[in-house]
């Protein structure tokens, strides 16, 4: 599972929100959500900004990148 993969189900099951939920926040079926967190397919970056919105993360934090301190 990729960092992405990882991270959206981290944060989502943080906000106590089901995958059908989610799906339903973007506007899209649940099966096409899931693959998001399965890491078999990749949100555009407008449906990325709109799921972190959602989460209230960061799109940094969302897609797991550190920045060097």
């Amino acid at each position: 599972m990729n960092n992405l993969a990882h991270n959206l189900k981290r944060y989502r099951q943080l906000t106590n929100r089901t995958q059908k939920e989610m799906a339903e926040l973007l506007g899209m079926l649940t099966n096409a959500y899931q693959k998001y967190e399965h890491g078999t397919r990749e949100p555009r970056i407008d449906v990325l900004i709109q799921i972190a919105d959602i989460l209230n993360v960061s799109l940094d934090d969302l897609v797991g990148r550190d920045f060097p301190k």
